[in-house]
């Protein structure tokens, strides 16, 4: 019974709403723009078209007055016009790009980590809270005009539609869902690209057919702030006329207008009369360039610009610098990296760079900055021979310079000499208005685009023992139809069990059809999860049915239901991750499957084996010490070789067997020496946090001979190969056992311990990379002194570990600031310039700095560039290190296979791909 329709952008430089009346009818049935109340200076309000997506956290001396809204007289925060150009001047409590990092996985997104490189002094939000402050402002604004009399008509009652980029997976748009739930508001998610083609039907309801024929494709190109989105769509003949269906959509991009304001950030820097600005004025010049490119791309744009950067406190005059840039100059800078010409069969994995400095806000952006390229490569792994249309979408192609250069493009790939471009509403607002003429068409308004799938997935089954397939949703499903499976199938229970995936574009195979696999399909990544049934059941196999819906936005929600119970479970596949061909016979799989299932005949035989001596020898304690030699004869190959699914099996086995370790004091020390080694580093197997949950009870009840010396070494030495599977809060309940040994409380000494346990205790501190980073630097000031009077190499390496620019698996926000680690640093080489370590000391010393110094591209994170070049000069020339193993100080560079084996103290599996 809402009385609006209301289309809501949220997006990454600005948002937007549009909305529509449903007590009009008839012609008088259109799209309208909210015209955002919002402050746009100092305690002064106005209404603007847009709300920019900027958050404005004040200082604590800042005036109530100056934040001060009709709704909210006592706001101690500002967002829109007025958080955009003031927080420009003071950038380190300047939330931007929230919506790049709510799709970061590289960070704790609903940790209060924005503004990303402000200090303690600053209240920090998460991404999550900063996207809900954005929606809960348009809400009290659209309140304070909409609905004073009339609650019925305020925001939270109506029909909302919210869009999202049609790349972001399935975490970005449930985090998105939680901010709008922050903010009070129930929302249905419209993809962007197909919101900007519904603002396209809005404006050609009537004529829409006459602009466009069947059979032709249409190519949706949406680049905003944060994000580039593509988007294919056909035009067919159907029963009652031209119909509209998508039938491709592009992957994950962080690329936009945002990096395009960083690579002319990075060309105005190097005009300055300073070698490289620190984070926070590299901000402020990244702020001035986006409104220079505005200016020098407008239709009459001066032929050159200038650009000021103030200078700070009572030098803001005379510090000022300044730069002039040529409009030339911007348009050659950007067709050069971001729209350059290309070859349409050209395989992005070929033309990949790592272009430095392309994480300058911490974020994760596209390796390949070539706009170009990402499109050529999306049209060539769609099949699509031809274009047709083009519609363009996003802030970031308002300059028509770059509209014409993808035309050029797409007319030179696919041979057009008439390739047709649709005018948009509003580049700006094109998302809003369509996301609000959906709205509509939900009601049974309007014209509908089509998401049906553009091809059938399957989920792989044994059936009388061959490798088959099951068509779980036929290609051209619907958005909002549920599918039940026809036929039933039996699922294990409390354990972690596989459900491969299956794709084809090439087949039209009904509901529930069994088939072969063979070349026609590719195979997607597999859905590794426990189903838990029962509070005290084991392994239990149960029967299910398959259902399927699609959702709005594409998201294929499959889901497990029992026959036996009311248990229903979901099922989240990643349908746009990288599809890999398969053979005409693939490996046999069973729906649920075992992992076990997917060794080898060959590698079963040698695992049983193996079980079987585990358990020989702890019944037999005299077989105890010679456990992993005979392992190293059953498989023939040393211990450091073995494969990682071997060893998880192992560790799967002595883990049902915990028993084991119960008998005596050796019993449990090789148990724990054991399963730690087979589980190490704790993570990088579908199955480990299965696997890190079973084992976290031993937190709890601890180790059964305490009195025990060997016992205690191996149970430290045991959390140490598995803490990088701990989540935050495990790593923390960890630390607290750990603290009295390294951080006892005030007026206490250390606990005491034996020095093998001491260092053991110091290598699992510093393998707890998600613990806070104030407890990070009391670590560092404890081993600092250790490490230098003492040379000792424990805490030297310690050192390393704590005070690292990039770390090994944990989050980008519990990385040290760069401003102690760069103190730290100073008094480490002004130490050992005046005592010059011995040779062995000097490469350990010289891999540390290195780990310490090492560039990264975020400036967030990185030291100054001066420290960086002392840290490359006293290595060089006192510690004599080749200038090759020093590159990292000079390039950002992913840590070396061989860096991660060295800093995580011991080998790690074979083939084992970490990611930091």
């Amino acid at each position: 019974m809402a009385r609006y329709v209301i289309g809501i952008d949220l997006g990454t430089t600005n948002c937007a709403l549009a909305y529509v009346d449903l007590k009009d009818t008839g012609p008088a049935l259109k799209v309208n723009i909210f015209q955002i109340p919002q402050l746009v200076g100092a305690g002064r309000l106005g209404k603007r078209e847009t709300l920019p997506s900027f958050l404005y956290l004040p200082g604590k001396f800042e005036a109530d007055e100056d934040l001060s809204l009709p709704w909210a007289p006592g706001r101690r925060f500002a967002v829109g016009t007025y958080a955009r150009d003031h927080g420009a001047l003071v950038p380190s409590h300047l939330v931007s790009s929230a919506k790049s990092w709510l799709c970061h996985g590289g960070v704790d997104r609903t940790a209060k980590i924005l503004p990303w490189g402000a200090g303690d002094e600053i209240e920090k939000v998460s991404p999550v809270e900063a996207s809900a402050r954005y929606l809960e402002h348009l809400k009290e604004a659209w309140n304070y005009e909409m609905a004073k009399d009339d609650p019925e008509a305020r925001l939270e009652n109506q029909i909302i539609i919210l869009t999202v980029p049609a790349s972001f997976d399935e975490v970005a748009r449930e985090l998105t869902l939680k901010a709008a739930e922050m903010a009070g508001l129930e929302v249905i998610l419209l993809e962007e690209p197909t919101a900007a083609l519904y603002a396209w039907l809005s404006q050609h309801e009537k004529d829409w057919d006459q602009h466009l024929k069947a059979g032709e494709r249409l190519l949706v190109v949406d680049v905003g702030g944060g994000t580039s989105d593509f988007t294919v769509v056909e035009v067919r003949e159907g029963p009652m006329g031209l119909e509209l269906e998508r039938i491709a959509v592009g992957d994950h991009i962080l690329l936009g207008g945002d990096n395009i304001d960083l690579a002319l950030a990075r060309l105005v820097e190097r005009r300055l009369p300073v070698k490289r600005l620190d984070f926070a004025r590299f901000q402020t010049l990244t702020f001035l360039c986006r409104e220079l490119k505005e200016r020098l791309l407008s239709p009459d744009a001066p032929e050159e610009d200038a650009i000021r950067l103030p200078g700070r406190g009572r030098a803001l005059i005379a510090d000022t610098l300044v730069a002039k840039v040529k409009r030339e100059e911007v348009l050659a800078l950007i067709e050069k990296e971001f729209f350059p010409e290309v070859s349409y069969n050209q395989s992005l994995k070929r033309v990949e760079s790592v272009p430095r400095g392309m994480r300058e806000w911490g974020l994760p952006y596209a390796r390949e900055s070539a706009i170009t390229k990402h499109l050529a490569a999306f049209l060539f792994k769609q099949g699509i021979e031809k274009i047709d249309v083009v519609l363009f979408n996003g802030g970031a192609l308002k300059p028509e310079v770059l509209r014409k250069r993808i035309c050029q493009e797409l007319s030179r790939w696919f041979e057009h000499t008439n390739l047709k471009t649709l005018e948009t509403v509003s580049l700006d607002l094109a998302v809003a208005v369509g996301a609000a003429y959906y709205g509509l068409v939900k009601q049974g308004l309007g014209i509908r685009v089509g998401g049906g799938l553009p091809r059938a997935y399957y989920l792989g089954i044994e059936e009388n023992k061959s490798s088959k397939a099951v068509c779980i949703a036929p290609k051209g499903t619907k958005e909002g139809e549920h599918l039940v499976l026809p036929r039933t199938f039996r699922v294990l229970t409390n354990r972690p069990v596989k459900f491969p995936l299956y794709t084809s574009s090439l087949r039209d195979d009904a509901l529930g059809d069994i088939v072969s696999l063979n070349e026609d399909f590719a195979s997607l990544p597999p859905l590794t999860t426990l189903l838990k049934f029962g509070r005290k059941s084991g392994v239990k196999e149960i029967p299910v049915n398959i259902e399927v819906h699609l959702s709005e936005v594409g998201v294929l929600e499959t889901y497990c239901a029992s026959l036996e119970s009311p248990h229903r479970w979901r099922l989240q596949f990643n349908l746009r991750g990288e599809e890999k061909k398969i053979s005409e016979t693939p490996e046999g799989v069973l729906i649920a499957q075992e992992k076990k299932e997917e060794i080898s005949p060959v590698e079963e035989e040698r695992l049983s084996k193996a079980r079987d001596f585990l358990l020989e020898a702890f019944n037999n304690q005299i077989l105890l010490p010679k456990v992993m030699n005979r392992l190293e004869e059953i498989f023939e190959m040393e211990r450091d070789r073995f494969p990682l699914l071997v060893l998880r099996h192992l560790a799967d086995f002595l883990i049902e067997n915990q028993h084991l370790r119960l008998k005596s004091a050796a019993h449990e020390a090789r148990w724990f020496n054991l399963v730690g080694f087979f589980l190490r580093p704790g993570y990088g197997e579908a199955s480990d946090p299965f696997r890190i949950r079973q084992i976290w009870g031993l937190y709890f009840s601890g180790i059964e001979h305490r009195t025990d010396k060997a016992v205690n070494l191996e149970w430290w030495i045991f959390w140490r190969r598995v803490a990088g599977g701990l989540n935050r809060g495990k790593q923390e309940q960890l630390f607290a056992k750990l603290r009295p040994y390294v951080l006892p409380a005030k007026g206490k000494k250390p606990e005491k311990t034996s020095p093998q346990e001491r260092r053991e205790i110091w290598l699992c501190v510093a393998n707890l990379e998600r613990i806070p980073v104030e407890i990070k630097i009391k670590l560092a000031e404890v081993a600092l002194p250790q490490a230098l009077k003492k040379a000792d190499r424990l805490f030297i390496f310690v050192l390393s570990r704590l005070l690292a620019r990039e770390l090994l698996y944990g989050p980008a926000d519990r990385v040290i600031p760069s401003s102690v680690v760069n103190k730290i640093l100073k008094e480490i080489l002004s130490f050992l310039r005046k005592k010059s370590p011995k040779a062995k000391i000097a490469n350990l010393w010289a891999e540390a700095l290195v780990n310490i110094a090492r560039l990264t591209g975020d400036r967030v994170r990185d030291l100054p560039e001066e420290m960086r070049q002392e840290v490359f000069d006293f290595c060089r020339e006192v510690l004599d290190i080749s200038e090759e193993f020093l590159r990292p100080l000079k390039e950002a560079m992913p840590v070396a296979s061989q860096e991660r084996t060295r800093l995580f103290g011991e080998t790690l599996p074979l083939g084992l791909k970490l990611d930091a």
